[in-house]
């Protein structure tokens, strides 16, 4: 399935670019939190399935953008925290959803 055109994060739409943010870059995504735009690399992100992931990697970014805390939280100590949730958090409510809906 492809990407979407934008998704909501918090109530704020972000629009996903299915290209690099900048010629040349090599990340397999990124956000601009100022423009409220997620990139998706296709360069790097060689699967539908990778596509994917790292869409739900930049929309982690995106919740901690619109919450307040992506401006207390840098580097790592952000990177660290977008992980759990990408790893954790979100499969655990996929699996919820899935059991609510039958």
């Amino acid at each position: 399935m492809p990407l979407p055109k934008s998704v909501e994060v918090g109530g704020i739409k972000f629009k996903v670019v299915r290209g690099p943010k900048t010629k040349g870059d090599d990340d397999f995504g990124e956000i601009d939190t100022d423009k409220r735009v997620i990139y998706v690399n296709p360069l790097v992100c060689k699967t539908e399935e990778t596509e994917w992931m790292t869409l739900k990697h930049e929309v982690a970014h995106a919740a901690l953008y619109v919450s307040g805390i992506g401006y207390v939280l840098k580097g790592k100590d952000e990177e660290a925290l977008v992980r759990m949730l990408e790893h954790i958090m979100m499969p655990s409510l996929e699996k919820l959803t899935l059991l609510e809906n039958g």
